[in-house]
């Protein structure tokens, strides 16, 4: 019954449902299952308050969908130190011009590989590493080769920075 919950809220509320989805490991806090039950869940709109949407959603991506995730602010805060390198790298060289989305074929193994985002993520590191480097050694077309890249992996992941959905509100997806 939970599923066809899930389908008649998402539907009652004017949106399609998803054609595939999956149940996720939980996420654990202090080595607690998160419920509202236990009494130790985090408002997600609490979270948004100091935290951008974009930068929660790449958090969150950092544990393999069927991994638990331990959810701690400590974590979450160099996550978004991490996440906000890749902002800065990639606003630097869009000032060149826009960067196209490239799904390079490293990109494509790890996804195909039981969707291991955090393989993806470990990828971006290092095309950010090597991206930087040609910045630093004025090899824009390397570097822009490395934008590509990332974006094209950001834009499967729904954390593209330059994606409209994550505006000046802080990150908060605008509904239409």
């Amino acid at each position: 019954p939970h599923h066809e919950n899930e389908i008649a809220q998402s539907e009652a509320a004017g949106y399609k449902f998803a054609r595939l989805w999956m149940h996720n490991a939980w996420v654990t806090t202090a080595g607690e299952k998160m419920s509202k039950s236990l009494g130790n869940s985090l408002i997600v709109s609490e979270i948004l308050k100091k935290y951008r949407g974009i930068e929660v959603r790449w958090y969150l991506g950092s544990a393999h969908y069927r991994s638990m995730l331990e959810f701690s602010f400590g974590a979450l805060d160099e996550s978004v130190t991490n996440f906000k390198r890749i902002e800065n790298f990639l606003e630097r060289i869009s000032k060149s011009g826009e960067i196209e989305k490239a799904i390079d074929s490293e990109f494509k193994v790890a996804m195909d590989s039981d969707l291991a985002v955090p393989e993806v993520l470990a990828l971006i590191s290092k095309w950010l590493r090597a991206g930087n480097t040609a910045l630093a050694e004025d090899q824009m077309d390397i570097a822009r080769d490395y934008g590509s890249k990332i974006r094209g992996a950001l834009d499967i992941l729904g954390c593209d920075p330059f994606d409209p959905a994550f505006n000046n509100n802080g990150g908060k997806v605008e509904q239409s």
